[in-house]
């Protein structure tokens, strides 16, 4: 089926909140989720997809966790935290998109990543290596260094670095496509209500 306009801007949140979620299991608790990875990097892999689900990989009922987190954030849950790196995040993906020579740097680093997703799952040490260098090269350098509370234990690890800089590019992605999909900060103060339903009848 092909999702209305709000049913993906709905999508590409729960697909934002998916990813916060996850980076910060990695940098609190040093999880690792991979069946969550494997619907989320692939919509860094993949462009002008016919509908939202068609840019995110399997399984797809990860995304309902991001749905949780959304909800729990937008209905006074107390999560300061994820309200924070969604804001930043937001807020990365517009001074990117208004950034010409890191969005051409962008396409062309993830173009060498889709090749290289030929030879890898997309969650492969290796391709989350690149990935994670592509976020530092890219995102990164538009608006600031997005600061990830976490554990020494696990921020000090390469592996969880480039997990939880790969997850960031990937929220990145999603919020970029919430806007591609009509999505900005208007819709979430005045027509929250709209979007929480759309996301509470998605089927992931």
């Amino acid at each position: 089926m092909k999702h209305t306009d709000t049913e993906a801007q709905a999508w590409a949140l729960a697909a934002l909140f998916l990813a916060i979620d996850r980076l910060r299991a990695a940098a609190e608790r040093g999880e690792i989720d991979d069946a969550a990875e494997l619907t989320l990097i692939p919509s860094l892999l993949r462009t002008n997809a016919a509908d939202i689900a068609d840019y995110y990989g399997e399984p797809h009922d990860p995304l309902t966790r991001g749905r949780d987190a959304f909800l729990r954030v937008f209905n006074g849950k107390n999560d300061q935290q994820g309200l924070r790196y969604s804001a930043q995040i937001l807020h990365v993906e517009k001074r990117l998109a208004k950034n010409p020579a890191l969005m051409a740097l962008l396409q062309t680093r993830l173009h060498d990543a889709r090749r290289q997703a030929g030879h890898f799952p997309p969650n492969h040490p290796n391709l989350l290596a690149g990935l994670a260098t592509t976020y530092q090269d890219t995102a990164s350098q538009a608006a600031g260094k997005i600061m990830v509370i976490g554990r020494p234990e696990y921020l000090q690890q390469t592996e969880t670095i480039n997990r939880v800089r790969t997850l960031l590019l990937c929220g990145v992605r999603a919020a970029s496509l919430w806007r591609a999909y009509g999505g900005n900060r208007w819709n979430l103060l005045f027509a929250r209500r709209k979007l929480e339903e759309a996301l509470r009848g998605l089927a992931f």
